[in-house]
């Protein structure tokens, strides 16, 4: 029984999500004991096999690009940068904020946990139907593929081709 005036001291846990990891993604595997497996960065990615990319917004609430890491061709900071790209078309309201680019290990034609409806793994590259009714999708495979360095709607027009 605790006396008046006393508090009786409580350990609680607290379970942190680790950085470099979908927090939405994360949470279901917790929840479900899927045993994804979670790929800290961009080089670690490129060394694994069966990794994908996958590129969202949102907080999670869209998923904007789902390719396997064999697909790209660009470098990291050019990948930041279609994220930035494709978000500002997305979710301009965001002011940036809730966008990441996350590395897991998947199969081909496994489905990924997220909003509007999530993605899949593909054989191709997976684009979210928004960048496709945009006409995007060709330029977005542009950038991944090492073709260029900007989708030329984020900036307005033609940009050099590398």
């Amino acid at each position: 029984m605790l006396e008046v005036g006393k508090l009786k001291e409580k350990k609680s846990i607290e379970k942190v999500l680790p950085e470099d990891v979908s927090p939405i993604r994360y949470m279901i595997n917790e929840a479900f004991s899927l045993n994804t497996k979670f790929i800290k960065d961009f080089e670690e990615a490129r060394a694994t096999r069966d990794a994908v990319v996958i590129m969202e917004g949102d907080w999670g609430g869209q998923i904007y690009v789902v390719c396997t890491m064999e697909q790209i061709k660009c470098d990291e900071d050019t990948l930041k940068q279609l994220l930035k790209d494709l978000d500002g078309i997305a979710w301009e309201c965001n002011e940036g904020e809730g966008q990441g680019i996350y590395y897991e290990v998947r199969k081909v034609g496994e489905g990924i946990g997220g909003g509007m409806g999530g993605a899949r793994v593909e054989s191709g590259m997976w684009i979210h139907d928004e960048f496709k009714e945009k006409h995007l999708e060709n330029e977005i495979k542009k950038v991944i593929f090492g073709e260029q360095i900007r989708i030329r709607k984020s900036i307005g027009g033609p940009i050099d081709e590398k």
